[in-house]
């Protein structure tokens, strides 16, 4: 999935590796030389949440390029919230052909 950010141009999400609850990190990539930008998601060891569904850290550091993807509609907050020391995990779901049509 590409979207255009306001700082880093044109980036591409990319589901890659597995955290140890088996859910996939979501990393954010240039598309101009495929270098990692951020990683979006965060393991709060919370289990592994149903498909379509990813712990985002959206805050501080991320707090752009999040808002970057929730303007393209590659994703929907679903405005749950997992709280983890000094961050919070925004529960998102990824959008589907289907439910953006």
């Amino acid at each position: 999935m590409k979207f255009m950010s306001r700082d880093w141009g044109e980036c591409e999400i990319v589901k890659e590796g597995r955290y140890p609850d088996g859910s996939n990190p979501i990393v954010i990539r240039s598309v101009e030389d495929n270098s990692p930008i951020a990683k979006l998601t965060v393991n709060l060891n919370t289990g592994p949440l149903p498909d379509g569904l990813y712990l985002v850290r959206a805050g501080q550091e991320n707090r752009r390029i999040a808002a970057d993807i929730l303007a393209a509609g590659l994703f929907v907050d679903t405005g749950a919230r997992v709280p983890s020391g000094y961050i919070e995990g925004q529960v998102w779901k990824e959008k589907s052909d289907e439910s953006s049509a």
